[in-house]
């Protein structure tokens, strides 16, 4: 209500609107039978804040009517004279719902519960989503959002020669095979062109010979070697496209069906996913599971005072298949990083044939209320649980040496490469060393590198080899795994070594025969003892995704000897 007018304003309280089918509308002649209107939940309102209720009839109907009661009126159920308003509001009535006339003398006849609630707390588990993580190939059209799939069952009964001709779409000719033994009438069906470019689903309706199907439905195509095979679960293995990218063979399917019989475990690579509506396909390759090391809580909650909303969050360690003794505390909308170890989201195939069709994920929400009249109300409009992978590289010897060459090992996932720093004119650099403010978690590893170019060297700094720097910090010095703000000073340089063993490498090292100075040598062999200009790059490594160092801070200084 608009508090200066007091007239309603267009504003509608959340879950605060009602449709009543005409049957459900009690009627009498003497005002004894009402009609109960429960909204699906309790709609809160605020105190001392006015509010009020609108009926409104379908088609404006001018036949529909409500009983009111009029000051100096008579109560047509107990005969008793009206001589005050009931309750506290205003009977209004409008054509327009924006102008509004008051009726000061009548009011509705109505009764206005509140809720109370049963108990003082209750709670909510969110389990992970029937979801499918699938890798594909072959992708044949374009799937599209959001669309029904379905799933073959693995086997093509006719590799090639199905027919479907203009004249009579809805039936196909085979020759290959003996269409009365190899089908049965009821049987789903896949029919895909001889290019599979076009893919399409029908129930058999008929099978008046040995050559000869008939479908439900119109083939959408004109061929005459196309291939035919059955659905899984006669069709009833669905789902729903959430992700494709053709790029990484990802498709991911939601509300999928799979059950004990019938799953995404039981097929093989000429298993076909097919879109319904698309009439695109793809080959399954795996069914996998999704790796995550941070979540995030995403919930609508409205909490009243005196109300209280706590999650836990109970996951599945990434090498087992059963989900973890101990709940972990977390709160919505705030991230958490899961430090102990990494977790997994298992697809729906997988949580069915090695996790006993347990959930691999399952977020609790425990509530308490001080008042038995009030309490938290969880929205529709945002439930969900977001999980993240730190994208970094396991770390070994084998990453650390490629990362030397020009160009970098193209399969690390977690670097930082500076901008080529020039030094100003007459200032060459004879050593270098960086500095980083970070935190370094036990079993993650940063790696820094240098790429030097001296003035007299004509090469092409693209080409230049990158030199591995060493730390001279102390290599034990770790950071906290759970204090992710924890930073620590590192230091490094350029290792030494004598000339002879730096003749004709590539890299750049401290020449312990010329006072430390830096010498690397050219493409062509040629030795350079000084710099003009340098860039530095960043490597990060961890053992688990679950444990990632964090730069806050780097320093490069060029040093003259």
């Amino acid at each position: 209500m608009d508090e200066a007018t007091g007239f309603p304003t267009p504003r509608i309280l959340p879950y605060g609107t009602k449709s009543l089918a005409v049957g459900s509308i009690n009627t009498s002649s003497d005002a004894s039978l009402a009609t109960t209107v429960t909204f699906d939940t309790p709609v809160f309102v605020e105190n001392n804040k006015q509010y009020c209720f609108v009926v409104k009839p379908d088609g404006n109907n001018t036949d529909t009517k409500i009983w009111v009661s009029i000051i100096g009126g008579t109560d047509i159920t107990t005969n008793a004279p009206i001589y005050k308003n009931h309750g506290m509001g205003d009977l209004l009535i409008s054509s327009t719902d924006r102008l509004w006339t008051p009726f000061t003398k009548e009011d509705i006849k109505c009764v206005i519960y509140r809720a109370q609630f049963s108990s003082s707390t209750g709670s909510i588990a969110y389990k992970s989503a029937n979801t499918e993580f699938l890798s594909a190939n072959n992708f044949k059209s374009t799937f599209l959002d959001g669309e029904t799939v379905f799933v073959s069952n693995a086997v093509v009964t006719v590799t090639s020669g199905a027919t479907v001709n203009a004249s009579l779409s809805n039936s196909i000719i085979v020759s290959t095979v003996n269409a009365q033994s190899a089908f049965s009438v009821g049987e789903t069906i896949y029919i895909s062109s001889n290019t599979q470019t076009i893919t399409d689903t029908a129930t058999i309706t008929a099978l008046p010979n040995t050559t000869n199907i008939r479908v439900s439905a119109n083939i959408s195509f004109v061929d005459n070697n196309g291939t035919i095979g059955k659905l899984a679960g006669n069709g009833a293995f669905t789902g729903l496209v959430e992700y494709v990218n053709t790029d990484t063979n990802d498709l991911y399917i939601t509300n999928s069906t799979a059950n004990s019989t019938v799953n995404f475990n039981t097929g093989n690579t000429q298993t076909l996913i097919i879109g319904k509506s698309s009439r695109a396909r793809a080959n399954l390759v795996s069914v996998d599971n999704v790796t995550y090391s941070v979540v995030v809580p995403q919930f609508s909650i409205s909490r009243p005072p005196g109300t209280f909303v706590e999650f836990t969050l109970n996951g599945t360690p990434l090498n087992s298949f059963t989900r973890e003794s101990l709940d972990t505390p977390v709160q919505n909308d705030i991230e958490l990083e899961l430090v102990d170890f990494e977790r997994r989201v298992l697809s729906r195939s997988n949580e069915i044939t090695s996790a006993s069709g347990n959930n691999s994920v399952e977020l609790v929400a425990s509530i308490v209320t001080l008042d038995n009249r009030i309490s938290p109300v969880f929205g529709d409009l945002k439930k969900n649980l977001l999980v993240i992978k730190n994208d970094i590289s396991t770390g070994n010897t084998l990453i650390a040496n490629n990362e030397t060459f020009p160009g970098g090992n193209t399969h690390v996932t977690s670097k930082y490469i500076s901008r080529k720093v020039v030094l100003a004119e007459g200032q060459d650099a004879e050593d270098l060393e960086v500095y980083l403010t970070a935190s370094k978690p036990a079993n993650t590893e940063i790696y820094v590198y240098a790429k030097v170019l001296g003035a007299e060297d004509s090469e092409s700094f693209d080409d230049k080899y990158w030199s591995l720097m060493e730390q001279v910090t102390d290599s034990s010095t770790v950071t906290s795994k759970v204090s992710t703000n924890e930073n620590t000073e590192f230091r490094y340089r350029l290792p030494a070594n004598t000339a002879a063993n730096i003749a004709n490498v590539k890299t750049a090292s401290r020449n312990s025969n010329n006072s430390n100075i830096i010498r690397y040598h050219t493409l062509a062999g040629a030795p350079v003892d000084n710099f003009k200009n340098f860039a530095i790059k960043i490597v990060m490594t961890s053992d688990g995704t679950h444990l990632i160092p964090r730069i806050s801070d780097m320093r490069a200084i060029a040093l003259q000897i």
